[in-house]
């Protein structure tokens, strides 16, 4: 019988071409600061340490001869011109207890341009060169220390823009997506080692049964692709942001809405309409998500050049937007211009909306939600504020967060994971319509060699995911969006 398939697509991490040298790079961001970090990895980390490390203690032993996970007060010496660069803390973690998985020295310096860029310089010249953007965590995958779910959720972690978004990484880095993509690859490896039996044996027809069987595994692959691909809508706004516009006619509050959520003047607010002429951007954390906002000119048929343009700028907003908040005046019914701002809703290509009924503390309320309604549509919630007094705000964020990822928050599958990244959902959208295709390939007859390339791509995008079946020139890409030092 033949032996159960090897994954086609596994790549021995070891094989990767990358340099076994040993790399250094200031690990935290320029600028001044208390403390800063000159971190070194690879097989002669400890040499480059022992070179550049003086201990005032004449009985502190050699670097190498030194325990692992542990702190050492001393000076970095430049190698070859015998001075000092900085006072320093020296950290020590041997492999494979550190984060590459190889010997990680970390030289705790005086956080300032000058003290840095000499130990740094000291370091380079002791035999070590500069690493490249995210080599460390490249490393620590090609090392066995993460999957590459993990080391992307590293990325994540540092650009997170809101708490939310940092912690959806921080659930990524612990690696339950990755368990949950390694479980499905080995059950569709065990499947296929069942099936490819029939390869060996030509004279044996594949039993209905065996059919059925791998049937109802496959559906059960899918049901669990699919409940993962149903948390990625959910997910993504907290790690990229939501586009959103604030639409509206002239002089209905736009600008104060834009003040009212960032929390500070930021855009001029006057009485005279058509104050805003062009596009004004901020970004502004509501429950965790990241907004970024735009204000607009008021939508209407300007009186000179300039609020013509303005205007414009606000229609290609609007067409780019992922979430619209259309603003209009509680001190009045609809006027032409209101209903200009609704056909160009219209015009839209079914955006998510929020109309925002702006000046309820001037007590006036002309304008009824079910008249706003019957030309918005029945279906677009109806926020009642006060941009100036702040009342019915938090209403408002509550509605823009169910708008963008619904009621209660990003919904995570049986298993408590989220997907969030864009290249996971495609993969896993690539290994549904592999499973699909041989779903019905099984069920129409056909040969299982031909339904065996099915299941062999869905194993493909599947370790794709993990970089069970990463090749160098996506290593290449994803690494290369990391910050040099990590």
């Amino acid at each position: 019988m033949r032996e159960a398939p090897q994954d086609p697509e596994h790549s021995d991490r070891s094989n990767h071409s990358d340099k076994v040298d040993t790399i250094a790079a200031v690990a935290t961001p320029p600028g001044v600061g208390g403390i800063a970090i000159v971190r070194i990895s690879g097989p002669d980390a400890l040499q480059v340490a022992r070179r550049v490390f003086s201990s005032p203690d004449k009985f502190t032993a050699p670097v190498q001869e030194l325990p692992s996970h542990t702190v050492h007060y001393g000076h970095v010496v430049h190698p070859k011109e015998g001075s000092r660069a900085d006072e320093v803390l020296l950290l020590l973690m041997k492999a494979p207890r550190s984060f590459t998985g190889e010997d990680v020295v970390e030289l705790h310096c005086h956080g300032g341009p000058v003290p840095v860029g000499s130990v740094l310089r000291a370091v380079l010249a002791a035999g070590s060169r500069l690493a490249e953007a995210g080599e460390f965590t490249r490393r620590a995958f090609l090392n066995g220390r993460l999957d590459l779910t993990q080391a992307e959720a590293v990325a994540d972690v540092i650009a997170a823009r809101s708490r939310a978004g940092a912690q959806l990484a921080l659930r990524q880095l612990e690696g339950q997506l990755g368990d949950r993509i390694r479980h499905l690859r080995s059950a569709l490896l065990d499947l296929m080692a069942h099936l490819e039996v029939v390869l060996d044996y030509p004279e044996l027809d594949i039993e209905e049964t065996d059919v059925q069987d791998a049937c109802t595994q496959l559906h059960c692959m899918q049901d669990k692709i699919s409940g993962l691909l149903e948390t990625a809508a959910a997910g993504r706004p907290f790690r990229e942001g939501v586009r959103t516009v604030i639409l509206g006619r002239p002089n209905v509050g736009k600008s104060s809405l834009l003040n009212a959520l960032l929390q500070r003047e930021r855009a001029i607010v006057t009485e005279l309409p058509g104050t805003t002429r062009d596009v004004l951007e901020e970004t502004v954390v509501v429950r965790g998500i990241p907004l970024v906002l735009t204000d607009t000119a008021g939508v209407r048929q300007g009186s000179d050049r300039a609020e013509q343009l303005g205007v414009l700028r606000a229609r290609e907003a609007a067409r780019g937007a992922e979430l619209i908040c259309v603003v209009f005046d509680d001190s009045e019914d609809l006027t032409e211009d209101d209903c200009r701002v609704i056909e160009e809703l219209n015009s839209l290509d079914e955006p998510r909306i929020i109309a925002v009924v702006n000046k309820i503390d001037l007590l006036i309320g002309a304008l009824r939600d079910c008249k706003l309604r019957e030309r918005v549509g029945q279906e677009v919630p109806v926020a009642r504020i006060s941009a100036r007094t702040r009342e019915g705000l938090e209403e408002l964020e509550a509605m823009i967060f169910e708008a963008v990822v619904g009621e209660g928050g990003p919904a995570a599958d049986a298993e408590g994971v989220v997907v969030s990244s864009a290249r996971h959902e495609e993969a896993l959208r690539r290994a549904q319509e592999a499973i699909v295709d041989a779903l019905s390939g099984l069920k129409s007859q056909m040969p299982v060699d031909l339904v065996s390339i099915d299941l062999r791509e869905c194993l493909e995008a599947l370790g794709a995911i993990t970089g069970e079946a990463a090749g160098e020139d996506l290593l290449d890409r994803i690494f290369s969006k990391f910050c040099v030092g990590k």
